[in-house]
């Protein structure tokens, strides 16, 4: 596998602040996804673009990722600590394996160690190659 490399640059200068809007698909339910809209308006405010809010379970009761933003999928994932982070890496990167985008690892308000953070994901990523 390649060496893991921060693309926020690319996404900060492909950037279109407040353009796009948020799309819910059929079924979706507003009460159950306050974080999701939460950072679907966030995505749509820092970066532009069009953001579909997916419902949780596909026809077959499959999860499914959080998000379709620029013609991907997104997964957003409340994480408690960074011992957490390499669980929800795993989980998010079954859920947009189809048509990867991202994963969106949000802590809230807790303080975290980023660095710590990347490591864990790289080598999540190193562990298992979930695009082959």
């Amino acid at each position: 596998m390649k060496e893991c490399v921060d693309i926020t640059k690319q996404y900060l200068n492909d950037a279109s602040p407040g353009s796009g809007e948020i799309i819910k698909q059929e079924g979706y339910i507003d009460s159950l996804h306050i974080n999701e809209i939460s950072i679907a308006k966030w995505l749509i405010n820092t970066l532009g673009g069009d953001v579909v809010l997916l419902n949780e379970k596909n026809l077959d009761n499959v999860k499914t990722p959080d998000f379709l933003w620029h013609d991907k999928h997104w997964d957003l994932k409340d994480v408690s600590s960074v011992k957490a982070v390499d669980n929800a890496v795993r989980k998010g990167l079954h859920q947009i394996k189809d048509n990867p985008g991202g994963i969106i690892l949000d802590f809230g308000k807790k303080a975290i160690n980023i660095n710590e953070v990347k490591k864990i994901v790289e080598c999540r990523l190193r562990r298992v190659n979930p695009f082959n």
